[in-house]
């Protein structure tokens, strides 16, 4: 099983200080990590060339954008590119409390990424999956896992996810380092390679910390 699937080697820098919230940047140095942690998506993204994207926890589209642009940066084009978020909305604009997160995100995204197709859903997973992502089976080959970060939580949206990630496909799990998330990863991963379905697995450390899990091709 591979456990080498992405370096710090292969990050790509995006510009987030160009379209981030100004109370969020002062946080990015120390906490985020312009440089290294959304660099982290656009490289991952740059070296895999995912077409369809599914991200839980949009917030304000940072991660998903740098996933974004590193997918165009390794050769996908934007015609072919498609973003799917999943956000329950807990956030809103500091300066405006009526603009809930996903239209921030929205507004950046069309910014950054215009003509990409994109679809963010206000939804709390915890109560399950959107009907219109549910329905995809085997559509996604990269997941950003970032909502709920209970162990019950992370657990139960990586059994949701994983039906409908491709054969190769990628996920990511953000936020390693609190001990419920990492549990659920754990048990998550160690059941999927009992089943064969886990042809690679790494903890990749940046400012947050990742899991990255990478499933089966077809047989």
């Amino acid at each position: 099983m591979r456990s080498d699937l992405f370096s710090d080697e292969e990050r790509m820098y995006v510009p987030i200080e160009q379209f981030a919230i100004p109370s969020d940047i002062s946080i990015f140095g120390s906490h985020f990590g312009q440089h290294t942690y959304y660099a982290s998506f656009a490289g991952l993204a740059k070296k895999y060339q995912p077409q369809d994207i599914l991200e839980i926890g949009v917030r304000f589209g940072y991660s998903g954008i740098a996933m974004c642009l590193g997918a165009l940066a390794g050769g996908r084009s934007v015609e072919s590119l498609e973003y799917h978020g999943i956000d329950a909305c807990y956030f809103s604009h500091p300066d405006d409390p009526s603009w809930l997160s996903n239209d921030v995100a929205r507004e950046h995204f069309q910014r950054m990424v215009p003509g990409l197709y994109l679809e963010l859903h206000r939804y709390d997973t915890r109560r399950g999956l959107p009907e219109e992502v549910n329905l995809r089976l085997a559509t996604y080959d990269l997941i950003n896992v970032d909502g709920d970060h209970s162990f019950e939580g992370c657990y139960r949206d990586l059994g949701n996810i994983w039906p409908l990630a491709t054969p190769g496909a990628l996920v990511v799990v953000d936020d390693v380092g609190m001990e419920d998330v990492r549990r659920a990863i754990s048990l998550f991963s160690g059941e999927r390679l009992a089943a064969g379905e886990l042809a690679g697995f790494q903890w990749y450390q940046n400012e947050r910390g990742w899991a990255i899990l990478q499933k089966v091709a077809d047989q």
